[in-house]
């Protein structure tokens, strides 16, 4: 099957999604993508989709992409495909991590993508101000059950998940 077919169809796209963290990544969040995965990109990428992690420690430089593929895109497609039933995303700071589930919910309430193939999995009553990015979101419920947190690392200890990014 070609990849215009797989792209075409979207019982196939959300097939080749579900196995594919990069297929997600490359599909649903492309906006993002501005120049190629470098080699150290695919052995995170790697390493969350087929690994049973634990803890995963990233080494790179600033700016490079790994709180993006980590907090937002691996957390997208733990949403999408409910892999995980409650998620933290911690931080030293409570606002880094409060912005990082801010972003994660904007992508569900904008993403036409996510919207089309998985439904609008998150709803806000202020999206007037999410849009404007005047408030955070620091802790929500997705329509499929699946929670997301934002704590700092002071308060982890308090907390247990499936799924924690640090």
């Amino acid at each position: 099957m070609s990849s215009y077919q797989i792209l075409e169809k979207q019982n196939k796209r959300i097939l080749a999604a579900s196995k594919s963290f990069k297929f997600f990544i490359i599909y649903y969040l492309r906006h993002y993508l501005t120049y190629r995965f470098a080699d150290f990109h695919d052995d995170i990428i790697t390493n969350l989709q087929e690994k049973e992690i634990i803890r995963l420690a990233i080494c790179a430089f600033r700016e490079s992409a790994k709180s993006s593929i980590v907090n937002t895109f691996y957390v997208l497609w733990n949403i999408c495909f409910k892999k995980s039933k409650f998620i933290i995303l911690g931080s030293e700071e409570s606002g880094l991590s409060a912005s990082q589930t801010t972003s994660v919910a904007w992508e569900l309430l904008f993403n036409e993508r996510i919207i089309e193939d998985f439904g609008k999995l998150y709803y806000d009553e202020n999206e007037g101000q999410v849009i404007a990015r005047k408030r955070s979101i620091s802790d929500f419920t997705t329509q499929n059950n699946v929670r997301v947190k934002a704590i700092s690392w002071k308060r982890s200890e308090e907390h247990t998940s499936e799924l924690q990014s640090h």
